[in-house]
Order: C-alpha cells, then structure tokens, then sequence
C-alpha cells in the first residue's frame, strides 16, 4: 500500500486583512415556527481571502446568480454551530470549514452567497 504525502498549507499571516464574523441562529419560542429569531456571533476573526467567483445558471427559464468566496483562517474549534460568514457588509451561507493538511493549524472556509438575497 502506497502512503500519500500531504503537503502542509503555506499560508502568510500578513495576508490576513480581511475581517469576518461567523454566527448561528438563535431559536427562540417567540419566532413564528420556532425558527430562528435573530443571530448569535461567535466568532470574528482576521481572514485571507483565497478566491471569489460569482456564476449564473439558467434552467427553465428561469435564472439564479451565487457567489462564493473562499477564505483561510487559523485554526478554531469553535466554529461547529456556524452557518453565516459576514464579510465587507454580506452574508455568505457557511458551505465547508475544513483543515487541508490535518496540521490544525488552518482552516479553509467556503460560503456562497445568493444574489438578491441577504
């Protein structure tokens, strides 16, 4: 069995300009449908923004834009009940939070954010 060589994240703090703020929702019994009521901060944190991109789709006459934006930050272990990134005045739904090296030492963040909504 061949073992793979994983190659750990260079990643320059000094890139890290970026301020984002990752938050939960919280569920209160006086929201309609126990839905969430407003939103709780748990974290903010300087980032390095490692790619955005934006797309458009068209199916059935009907057309949706998303954007998404990828960031990296240092590991936190802290974050499991995030769902929403802010970042310069927008919210991203949280997709993934991942350590691409199994070092802890990073975390890849991965949002989109739906055009026309938040």
């Amino acid at each position: 069995m061949t073992l793979a060589t994983i190659t750990p994240l260079s990643a320059d703090p000094a890139g890290m300009r970026h301020r984002i703020v990752f938050s939960k929702p919280v569920l209160s019994e006086t929201s309609p449908w126990n839905g969430p009521g407003d939103r709780e901060q748990i974290a903010e944190v300087w980032a390095g923004l490692l790619d955005a991109s934006a797309k458009e789709r068209s199916d059935a006459d009907q057309r949706s834009n998303s954007e998404e934006i990828r960031f990296f930050i240092r590991f936190r272990d802290d974050l499991g009940d995030a769902d929403r990134v802010d970042h310069d005045g927008r919210s991203f739904d949280l997709l993934t939070l991942h350590d691409p090296d199994g070092l802890k030492s990073w975390l890849i963040v991965s949002a989109r954010r739906v055009l026309g909504g938040g």
